[in-house]
């Protein structure tokens, strides 16, 4: 298995030359590309820099230490430059929490300890091999592949962000980016910054499920009958009536409970899609998602009472 330095200082590059064969080096403070393609057939991720390609899969320990990201146009404002390396700290963030879901090798990290479970990329790795159905899938910083993406869905695409989706402006206003579909245009920005593009799910209705310990429980979101919400449900959820008790199948609920414990998460909030033709499409789980505004358009949910039920009894 190949050793695997990520860094951005000299530290790590003088590591990586004293390293025995086999090894690679990700070097973050100079332009790399990013090639990870995730449908229901599987995964590959690939990594390019200086003509050198590294294939994840014969990777076994990571050291990351100081990973100092580049975002490339020194021209941008600063919130647009802030945002960027955000998204790029999450493809940073999936190289740590790959190695450990795995379990090919250490992982040796200085600085932040990366969330194995609250990775996007991880998690929709672990639900195609877990045979949970999700959205194909293209994550990439190269134009020629977001197009080639984009035709091979018939340009019915979605861009997501990658990490925490809000811009910060320097008089402190804040921004939210929302899910939104891709138009026909120039791609030539995507060397930018990671992109996250999934093929466009039609919904019947969207799901918002609490994963507590071997327990779900489960929301139903009526995101379709207003414009303003069919692509985000979060644009519209202050509105009370888009919300309703919804009853899992068995095997779904399994299933999510499966991926959790894979995951190394106790606990979760979920996001599904319930397509016309009624198949469930994971889209993503956060461990630290939100929940009492649920709470408050359905009294008798009760996802505050199960999760200190768990948090108490959890040892």
């Amino acid at each position: 298995m190949t050793t695997l330095i990520v860094s951005g200082d000299l530290h790590g590059k003088s590591l990586f030359d004293r390293l025995a064969q086999p090894k690679a080096l990700l070097k973050t403070d100079e332009p790399f590309d990013i090639d990870i393609r995730i449908d229901n057939s599987g995964s590959k991720a690939v990594l390019r820099q200086d003509d050198v390609t590294i294939d994840l899969e014969e990777i076994g320990n990571i050291y990351i230490r100081r990973p100092i990201t580049n975002n490339r146009d020194s021209a941008l404002p600063p919130h647009a430059r802030d945002f960027i390396n955000r998204e790029t700290q999450e493809i940073i963030a999936f190289l740590s929490a790959y190695s450990r879901y795995k379990k090919s090798g250490f992982l040796f990290c200085q600085g932040k300890q990366f969330n194995l479970g609250s990775n996007k990329i991880i998690q929709l790795m672990a639900a195609t091999e877990l045979g949970i159905r999700i959205p194909e899938t293209r994550i990439t910083n190269i134009p020629s592949v977001a197009e080639q993406f984009y035709e091979a869905m018939n340009g019915e695409i979605i861009y997501k962000c990658l990490s925490t989706p809000v811009v910060e402006y320097e008089d402190g206003k804040r921004s939210m980016i929302h899910t939104s579909p891709v138009p026909n245009t120039d791609f030539s920005n995507v060397n930018n910054c990671p992109r996250l593009f999934q093929k466009n799910i039609k919904k019947a209705t969207e799901l918002r499920i609490a994963v507590v310990g071997s327990q779900t429980l489960a929301v139903s979101i009526d995101s379709q009958k207003s414009n303003s919400t069919r692509q985000d449900w979060r644009i519209g959820m202050s509105n009370k009536e888009m919300y309703s008790l919804s009853h899992l199948p068995q095997s779904v609920s399994k299933d999510l409970i499966h991926l959790h414990h894979s995951l190394g998460l106790g606990w979760g909030m979920t996001d599904m899609i319930v397509s016309h033709g009624g198949e469930h499409v994971f889209l993503e789980t956060n461990p630290d998602g939100a929940w009492l505004w649920l709470e408050d358009a359905i009294p008798s949910l009760g996802i505050t009472e199960l999760l200190a039920r768990y948090i108490s009894k959890t040892k």
